[in-house]
């Protein structure tokens, strides 16, 4: 089993992308990059919600995709898929891969987004592991 590469948002120093702003949990949502300019967005369990807006709705979601053009709300702060792509590159490249780079106050300017290295066919879903709670590929989960 492959482990996927996943990025923490969060109020924490810990998160790989922190967020200081009041309505952002100190743990608040974990994003893994998709090969295909998407993401899977997971909330953990965060005060004020992750959502979600591809069709001009925002929905509350618990786990879900989130497409190229879409964009992400973590509490009140909203960014595109996009800018979340490139803030999640910039952090790995920046800083090593789980090491936190600074505090992000919002959106960053977007810019072109280089596709992550990440394997994972997004057509077949992303579930947690339950013995490790990890990432993984749909296909995986039955070890």
């Amino acid at each position: 089993m492959s482990k996927i590469p996943c990025a923490s948002i969060g109020r924490s120093k810990a998160a790989a992308i922190t967020i200081a702003h009041e309505t952002v949990s100190r743990t608040h949502a974990e994003v893994i990059p998709l090969t295909d300019g998407c993401v899977y967005v997971t909330d953990c369990a965060s005060r004020n919600g992750t959502f979600v807006n591809e069709d001009g709705q925002w929905r509350q979601i618990r786990q879900d995709f989130a497409g190229p053009a879409a964009r992400v709300r973590f509490g009140d702060v909203e960014m595109s898929v996009r800018d979340l792509l490139t803030e999640i590159a910039r952090r790995q490249g920046s800083a090593g891969a789980g090491a936190n780079a600074g505090a992000a106050n919002g959106p960053v300017a977007g810019q072109p987004v280089a596709r992550p290295p990440d394997k994972l066919d997004a057509s077949q879903g992303v579930v947690r592991n339950p013995e490790t709670g990890e990432p993984m590929p749909l296909a995986d989960q039955n070890h």
